[in-house]
């Protein structure tokens, strides 16, 4: 018997957006887990910042994604930053559903989207944050 992985729920979430074609339409798919050196902007990025399995069977994690966008210094980059940020949340609502990753079964909001701005550059930055439930697909049992 060899032991059961859960999915990797931040990849999963990647992979969603960085295809979604009302993030690429605003970034061209630049969608991240870390901030790259000598970023093109906008972008987005997503972290898992907490959240934890659900015992007994171990089959459902639960995980909570901060969901960063970052813009420049344009004209209306603020009020376009939000609304990326808004978009990132919105797509992954639509992620319902099998994945090459896992399974996904719920999407919720858990704060968001609020303005916290680059403390190093000052370009603004709008957070958010969503609970992810998945499990391994039926292959994986």
């Amino acid at each position: 018997m060899s032991v059961r992985l859960l999915p990797d729920i931040e990849a999963i979430a990647v992979s969603w957006l960085v295809t979604h074609p009302d993030i690429t339409a605003i970034c061209s798919g630049r969608v991240y887990t870390e901030i790259p050196e000598g970023p093109i902007y906008p972008f987005i990025t997503v972290f898992r910042i907490a959240g934890q399995p659900r015992p007994r069977p171990r089959w459902l994690d639960q995980a909570q994604l901060q969901i960063d966008a970052w813009g420049d210094d344009s004209p209306y980059s603020r009020e376009d930053t939000r609304d990326l940020c808004e978009t990132a949340v919105a797509a992954l609502h639509e992620l319902n559903g099998v994945t090459d990753l896992g399974v996904v079964t719920a999407v919720e909001d858990v704060l968001g989207p609020r303005p916290l701005p680059d403390p190093e550059t000052s370009f603004p930055r709008f957070e958010a944050e969503v609970l992810v439930t998945a499990h391994p697909g039926t292959e994986a049992s």
